[in-house]
């Protein structure tokens, strides 16, 4: 009886391993020989900076962040091109709609990295931001990459990988369009180009030669 069962069960695997098309030695699935290893998945997340109006000025409908009205080296977005045409007949009035108020950027340094002494501040606004620097000349240069200031100035420690080149596509990047990952501000062309960095910014990272 014993050895019946024994049989019986060494049978019973045969047929469980036939079953799975695997062997006792080799595992029950192989990677296709000439296959690319997809991407590892991202250690932390990737971070995407967005500092403008989420809802069309003219509409309410959530904006397209690809379409804007550039005023007075500010943005203000839209949901699609008919919109923009809209904002540009009265910009100061989509302006004040979009932006109705100033939110305070709780930062302790200034955008050059030098303390901003209490009231002694140089304050702007800026797209719905409240923006204390510690002196015309940084009012200056916070115009001319505001996006990067605001998220130095909002996370202590970054590095600005001051790239020209979108690395999802080699394409000139966008003042505007920044992500964050791993410590480092990287520029991309526009923000539809987020999602292919995200898939994998490793890659990125490699190619604009900055340690992870």
């Amino acid at each position: 009886m014993a050895r019946f069962l024994s049989n019986a069960l060494g049978a019973a695997l045969a047929v469980a391993l036939l079953s799975t098309g695997a062997s006792a030695q080799e595992p029950a699935t192989k990677p296709i020989e000439g296959s690319k290893p997809a991407p590892a998945a991202a250690a932390e997340k990737v971070t995407v900076v967005f500092l403008g109006n989420e809802t069309c000025p003219t509409d309410g409908k959530p904006v397209d962040r690809d379409k804007f009205v550039e005023v007075d080296g500010q943005r203000i977005y839209t949901c699609c091109d008919a919109c923009v045409a809209a904002v540009k007949k009265d910009p100061k009035a989509m302006m004040a709609a979009a932006y109705p108020s100033a939110k305070p950027l709780a930062a302790k340094e200034c955008a050059c990295g030098a303390p901003v002494a209490a009231g002694k501040a140089t304050e702007i606004s800026w797209q719905g931001h409240k923006v204390e620097l510690c002196g015309a000349d940084c009012v200056t240069e916070f115009k001319k990459a505001p996006v990067t200031a605001i998220a130095m100035m909002a996370h202590p420690g970054l590095k600005d990988a001051k790239n020209v080149s979108d690395p999802t596509d080699g394409k000139p990047v966008d003042p505007w369009v920044v992500v964050i990952y791993k410590k480092h501000v990287i520029h991309l062309g526009k923000f539809a180009n987020v999602s292919a960095f995200e898939k994998d910014p490793e890659a990125a990272l490699a190619k604009l030669k900055l340690s992870s």
